[in-house]
């Protein structure tokens, strides 16, 4: 893949600073709201189902502070994203324990798998940036 920007894949309504939600369901809940269209309810819950299944899986939490939920998606014709900063971190068993307050969730059509790889890995490369990161923070 080449040279993707984080803001490739966000749009002003997929990004929410220091949300003040106190636990992954209702982080989940939001992301899914900041995914669907504007047909409402069902298709939010469908999208919430797809993260809280994939992170049933295993922690999205990178460390660091870091999350990056994922889930591939009927409800979606292209790959996009979502970024939420949180006012308190959350405990996404991260393997260093460390709570998390930045979220770039990502959701990708049920078909595509090399593509969301790809994009899943440049995301992780950006949130590698420590100066980036806390750019974000402030």
């Amino acid at each position: 893949m080449t040279s993707l920007k984080l803001s490739d894949l966000l749009t002003l309504k997929r990004t929410h600073c220091r949300a003040d939600d106190k636990s992954i369901r209702k982080i989940f809940e939001l992301i899914a709201s900041k995914f669907s269209d504007s047909s409402g309810n069902e298709q939010a819950s469908e999208i919430f189902k797809c993260f809280a299944k994939r992170e049933a899986l295993g922690s999205t939490g990178l460390g660091n502070g870091i999350a990056i939920p994922h889930c591939r998606s009927k409800h979606t014709d292209c790959i996009k994203g979502a970024l939420i900063t949180l006012k308190n971190g959350l405990n996404f068993q991260a393997h260093d324990n460390q709570h998390v307050d930045i979220i770039f969730a990502i959701i990708a059509p049920e078909e595509v798998t090399e593509a969301h790889s790809d994009i899943l890995q440049a995301v992780q490369d950006a949130f590698s940036d420590e100066e980036f990161c806390e750019k974000l923070r402030d």
